[in-house]
């Protein structure tokens, strides 16, 4: 018995060694504490405010009564707490107490004492108590602490008015605490003058320490970011500079899962300024994805993908495709999954073909960097159908281990169907009502070499059709063999944001097949649904070509099919359109058009201003907004079972979009206001939500609303995490849980696509 008596006693001694302290105020911020005068016994009087020795000293006057004046903290508390301390230094000999509001919102009122002049005093978390009242009944707190009060209370024994200085404010613990927030130094330098960045060391929330050495004046800034925006904070630098310090405005302690990027921005009258990102990073937000870069080999899954023409690299006037090893690395650093090209066979002197070296050289690489190719393959009426089948069964079988996907033909009504046997662009005649001999013929082929690939090679996957998607439906009703796995949509929309297309109910006339009843890429992908369902053949859908241009407008092609959008509108399009079509599920890869400007990025050029990087190689902003939108999604699906609903998207009536374009084929194409909420998850069924307005880009307004219902999610009412996936930045969003979902009210939604990560 003795035994275990001592053991249990080193135990405890052990236990009470271990505790250490840690320092959460110096006093030296007014912000930082709160003040209230007992209003439930009237007649105290007192003030908080900074002595001349810079620390906060808090005044008191019971001589017209009152019970008590308390002080409270009113940052974040940490989590595992033996006790709080503070050192006080009192005019005389003051009676204090404390309150301690618990986790569930009770509050518990220790016994008052008195204290001389100068006396650290110590606060235990496990009372005694005088008093406990509120939240759920329990005798001891239930942690993490909400609230710490300090209380000065009337004593008639005593003086009842006084002052007392408080300093170090802070608590022990015997488990080892780690910082709320982490920071990376930095520097601003700029002529006359530098500034040092320094985050000081702190348990909870964070504190910036600036040094500024100088002469004459400049002006510092940091912006911290928000969901609507952002919080400026300015100082004016005069004279020599000195030190000064910088909290961040971090609600309720900030967000531990979230990584606040600061910009901070030193700036002279003349203009001059120097500019850097302070990343201040969360304790729980490691291992959370932010965007950071991710390679091709990283990703584990994606639908993502983009067109090429290493193919044409050989050549001459394409010499700009020819560093395929430059290209495909930079390629691989965006994160793409897919690689969308041709190649070329030499016919052999016993009638045979096989694929160029050049070809299987680029293919090779591009497969070592993690990339899987989607091969187009050649397809004219100038060879019979038994002479392709050689061609093809060639390309298939010198491609066999690098490439798996093979889509046949490219465009019919532009490369060699439509001009050899003559008619429409759309393949129907609007005279006749029927379908023309061009669709017919090409169908031909397809089936022929279709069946002849999947005969030779049952593991291939054979796409095509490839045509714009009301020839495409003309072709299907001609009947295609059930050997074609996917049909090749190119679903450009050419002048208008990513979810409109130019085929809707006014173009039935001109097309002779309904695409979509309103104009909405959404509505297209229905109809192949339904159509795959008539013809009883699990067909997939593949976007082998999609993209917008950014060339400028000459002023001679008013009617022109393209308008050229600037880069930042070419980003923001092009994410929206990648992450809305991973929401179909028969939509298997989608191929952004392309991924280096042609014919040397011609100003007034379209088809030489589709590229996200120019022809110097330098990149768009498309670029870095798709490589941290592949990261983002990196192993995340479409969760049809995260129910996300739009519940309210008003607009004020000067942001509301009528017709885009008047007159597009007789027929008038109208803006769609809505907005787009998706949910995806990732294996481990972390969800994540994505968010944009489907308006067209316009930066005339400041933002939109919307509040959005997550059904059955309340168990992640942590506070959400925004990304801005066009500029990287993260914001905290804020929640409310309404039963068993989680609602998002009054979300603000500026011009860019966000995703918001959901935390338990």
């Amino acid at each position: 018995m003795r035994k275990i008596l001592s053991l249990v006693i080193m135990v405890l001694i052990t236990g009470m060694a271990c505790a250490k302290d840690y320092s959460l105020s110096n006093f030296d911020q007014a912000k930082e504490w709160g003040i209230t005068l007992g209003r439930e016994f009237p007649g105290a009087k007192g003030k908080l405010a900074l002595n001349k020795s810079g620390k906060l000293e808090l005044s008191y006057d019971f001589t017209g009564g009152g019970k008590y004046i308390a002080i409270w903290f009113k940052k974040r508390l940490p989590e595992k707490v033996n006790e709080f301390f503070i050192d006080l230094k009192a005019n005389q000999q003051t009676s204090i107490n404390y309150r301690l509001v618990d986790s569930t919102k009770r509050y518990f009122q220790g016994r008052a004492s008195v204290i001389s002049t100068v006396e650290k005093k110590v606060f235990k978390t496990t009372g005694p108590w005088s008093a406990a009242w509120g939240g759920k009944k329990s005798k001891q707190p239930v942690t993490p602490f909400k609230t710490f009060f300090l209380m000065i209370t009337a004593d008639k024994k005593l003086l009842l008015k006084g002052q007392i200085e408080l300093n170090n404010f802070g608590f022990a613990s015997d488990v080892e605490q780690i910082a709320d927030f982490t920071g990376n130094d930095s520097s601003l330098t700029i002529p006359g003058w530098q500034v040092n960045l320094e985050w000081q060391p702190q348990i909870t929330e964070a504190k910036l320490k600036v040094s500024a050495e100088g002469s004459g004046n400049a002006e510092l800034s940091f912006s911290f970011p928000e969901m609507g925006r952002d919080k400026v904070f300015h100082k004016t630098l005069t004279g020599n500079g000195g030190i000064f310090y910088y909290n961040p405005p971090l609600i309720n302690g900030g967000n531990l899962y979230n990584q606040y990027k600061i910009v901070a921005t030193l700036r002279k009258q003349d203009g001059t300024s120097a500019t850097t990102v302070l990343t201040l990073s969360g304790r729980k937000s490691e291992g959370n994805n932010f965007g950071a870069p991710v390679s091709s080999d990283q990703i584990e899954s994606s639908t993502f993908g983009v067109c090429t023409h290493f193919n044409y690299g050989r050549l001459p006037h394409w010499s700009f495709w020819a560093p395929y090893k430059e290209l495909v690395d930079g390629i691989s650093q965006c994160g793409y999954k897919w690689v969308r090209d041709g190649c070329s066979v030499k016919k052999q002197s016993d009638g045979s073909y096989k694929v160029i070296e050049h070809d299987l050289n680029w293919i090779k690489y591009a497969k070592s960097k993690g990339l899987n190719v989607i091969i187009c393959v050649r397809l004219y009426p100038d060879k019979s159908i038994d002479e392709y089948k050689k061609y093809v069964e060639a390309i298939v079988q010198d491609t066999r281990g690098m490439v798996n996907v093979f889509e046949l033909g490219n465009e019919p009504h532009n490369f060699g169907w439509k001009p050899k046997y003559k008619g429409h662009w759309n393949g129907y005649d609007p005279k006749t009502k029927k379908t023309e001999k061009w669709v017919k013929e090409h169908a031909k082929y397809t089936n022929a070499l279709a069946d002849h690939i999947k005969k030779k090679y049952p593991d291939a996957i054979v796409i095509g059709l490839g045509s714009g998607p009301c020839t495409n439906l003309l072709e299907l009703k001609e009947g295609i063999t059930k050997n074609l796995d996917g049909v090749a949509e190119h679903p450009y929309t050419y002048s208008m944001p990513p979810e409109k297309i130019p085929f809707g109910k006014s173009h039935l006339k001109r097309d002779g097949v309904l695409v979509s009843e309103n104009g909405l890429f959404s509505e297209m992908i229905e109809t192949y649904e339904n159509e795959f369902k008539r013809e009883g053949i699990k067909r997939s859908l593949w976007l082998t070509e999609f993209g917008f241009t950014t060339f400028w407008f000459s002023g001679k092609n008013e009617k022109g099919l393209y308008a050229g959008f600037t880069e930042k509108t070419q980003a923001i399009y092009l994410v929206r359109r990648f992450i809305h079509g991973m929401t179909f599920p028969i939509v298997k890869v989608a191929c952004q058009y392309d991924y280096i400007d042609d014919y040397n990025s011609k100003e007034f050029n379209a088809e030489a201003n589709f590229g996200i990087i120019r022809a110097d190689h330098s990149r768009k902003p498309s670029y870095y907004a798709i490589q941290r939108m592949n990261s983002l999604f990196n192993g995340y699906q479409f969760n049809s079972s995260l129910k996300c609903v739009v519940e309210k998207q008003p607009l004020h009536r000067s942001c509301k979009r009528g017709a885009l374009i008047k007159d597009w084929d007789s027929a008038t194409l109208k803006a769609n206001n809505d907005i787009s909420a998706y949910g995806f998850s990732d294996s481990n069924k972390k969800p994540m939500i994505a968010v944009w307005s489907n308006q067209p880009h316009n930066d005339e307004f400041n933002n939109r609303v919307c509040t959005i219902r997550i059904k059955n999610m309340k168990q992640y009412a942590s506070t959400p995490v925004g990304i801005d996936i066009i500029s990287g930045r993260s914001f905290d969003i804020p929640v409310k849980v309404d039963g068993n979902d989680l609602v998002f009210n009054n979300l603000i939604l500026k011009h860019h696509p966000i995703v918001i990560k959901l935390f338990k």
